[in-house]
């Protein structure tokens, strides 16, 4: 088996593509991980502890050099622009080492102010620099691959690898109902909204719309809000008559099933401030679908895609429009989000990954 190493600089909790990788890595040679984290239930796989779970952007740095030189691999796999440095790095040292890029973010434009945009605009320059020497590249979705093959001046497309992510956690009911029985008490549409709570983002157009459509009808919050968002959504609550919407926090993905097989609708928004943002690749919208929940998404033109080329759900800025029109054709978007998922083939997903990985190394090797 051929040695392997993959570098991401990230939680695996916040990142089921790079488990994805490693999983699909798995099946081809022997693996070692250069994280801050690690996962379970792998074989073939040794994690390397960087920075004892802490975030050490320097450490991973060094400790990926420093495994690098001790494995001397046969395929280097890297996830994000946090890693890309690491390209040019690997060609200087050994051009007969295959290197493969996984760029699942796109920070090519200002995405953020202060300390975070000065970071993002770091990435990218160092992205931009590095990536077309990579002998494959990886995007999150056509529009990304796009984007990126004429941005990045790549040689030929990247190669397009979906977000699409299923949750199969298992779900324990009785704890769930317990925590979560007062908001399904009376007979109404429930709604659910589960990601970032921002204004920009949409959260609270869409908190006012549900409360237009009145009593019949309730939205479920969840996700990470800051003190400043968590304060107006309780000002909202407090002078809103109906009531009709509560605010859950984070929920865990075991949670966040049992609630969508309890929901009418999947919302999934994203503003319109950065390329990364426009062109989303959220995994979220998979996640209602696999649970045969229909979706509500923002104009961002993947989510217009999938909703317009598959009739999954509905994407619009107008929220009280898109959500009555699933209410009103129920049936007719849960039949086709049927015919969808089973087009998708999930459970062999790893191994197509696999496969397109191999048929990657097989190219390199053929034209060297």
């Amino acid at each position: 088996m051929i040695k392997i190493l993959f570098a991401v600089f990230d939680r695996f909790s916040h990142d089921q593509r790079a488990i994805e990788t490693i999983q699909a890595l798995s099946m081809i040679g022997n693996v070692t991980v250069v994280s801050y984290d690690k996962i379970s239930n792998v074989n073939n796989v040794k994690f390397v502890d960087v920075t004892n779970g802490k975030r050490n952007y320097l450490a991973f740095k060094k400790a990926l050099k420093r495994e690098y030189k001790k494995l001397n691999p046969d395929l280097v796999f890297l996830h994000d622009n946090y890693t890309s440095f690491f390209i040019e790095w690997v060609k200087k040292r050994n051009k007969n080492t295959i290197v493969g890029y996984d760029s699942s973010e796109l920070y090519y434009d200002k995405c953020g102010t202060g300390v975070k945009g000065l970071k993002m605009a770091l990435l990218n320059n160092q992205e931009k620099k590095y990536i077309q020497k990579a002998d494959f590249v990886f995007a999150a979705n056509l529009e990304r691959a796009m984007i990126m093959k004429d941005y990045f001046r790549l040689k030929k497309m990247p190669i397009i690898w979906d977000n699409v992510h299923r949750i199969d956690d298992d779900i324990d009911y009785s704890e769930c109902e317990k925590k979560y029985d007062f908001l399904f008490k009376k007979q109404e549409n429930i709604i659910l909204y589960c990601g970032g709570i921002h204004e920009n983002r949409g959260t609270f157009d869409l908190i006012r719309a549900v409360e237009k459509l009145g009593k019949n009808y309730r939205l479920i919050v969840a996700g990470t809000a800051s003190e400043v968002e968590k304060n107006k959504f309780d000002r909202m609550f407090q002078e809103s008559k109906s009531k009709n919407f509560n605010y859950v926090g984070f929920v865990s993905r075991s949670e966040l099933r049992f609630l969508l097989k309890k929901c009418k609708i999947s919302v999934s928004l994203f503003d319109f401030s950065c390329v990364n943002h426009i062109f989303c690749a959220s995994g979220k919208v998979y996640e209602a679908l696999f649970e045969g929940v229909p979706v509500l998404t923002s104009l961002n033109p993947p989510f217009k895609r999938l909703c317009e080329e598959n009739c999954v759900g509905v994407s619009t800025n107008n929220f009280v429009e898109g959500i009555k029109r699933i209410i009103n054709d129920y049936d007719y978007f849960t039949k086709n989000i049927k015919a969808y998922i089973k087009k998708i083939e999930y459970d062999n997903r790893i191994i197509k990954l696999k496969e397109i990985i191999e048929d990657e190394i097989k190219m390199v090797n053929k034209n060297e």
